[in-house]
């Protein structure tokens, strides 16, 4: 659905982020997620970057990740990059697409956090966006690492 008129960024919030770090490895907080129908993950890359890359979202039990497991979709597929291989990693972006429905909401399962790997050390930084808020507009759940919003 479209509007028009709505401000790109009240239609989204960055919920989470991994940080820009030259690491092999890296995850956001665990984030609350019941105010989204929807979460897009985004993985960016550098120029050093050379390893296997892999990115998944995972679902827990509270902030602290308690019972993780990878989140799955209806297909049976869990939510994750399929590993994109070195060589092929330097200065790209890949995206992952969820529905909140997808948790395991029955079990108790509300929080989502997105980790990152690769094979080797090299730049890499991840935001998760929540995306569809329950209540508009979406920037007002923005993470109090944003700064600002201009426009």
């Amino acid at each position: 659905m479209s509007y028009p008129n709505s401000k790109g960024s009240e239609q989204f919030a960055i919920i989470g982020r991994t940080g820009p770090l030259n690491a092999n490895a890296g995850q956001s907080a665990w984030i609350a997620v019941g105010n989204f129908h929807r979460l897009l993950a985004l993985v960016d890359t550098g120029a050093n970057m050379n390893g296997i890359l892999n990115a998944q979202l995972l679902q827990a039990l509270d902030a602290t990740g308690t019972g993780a497991k990878p989140i799955t979709g209806a297909n049976g597929q869990a939510k994750a990059l399929s590993p994109i291989a070195a060589g092929a990693t330097a200065n790209i972006q890949a995206l992952i697409d969820c529905s909140v429905d997808e948790l395991d909401t029955n079990n108790g399962y509300a929080f989502v956090q997105l980790q990152i790997a690769a094979s080797s050390a090299g730049l890499f930084a991840g935001l998760l966006l929540g995306i569809n808020a329950r209540f508009e507009p979406a920037n007002s759940l923005n993470a109090a690492s944003v700064a600002q919003i201009a426009g």
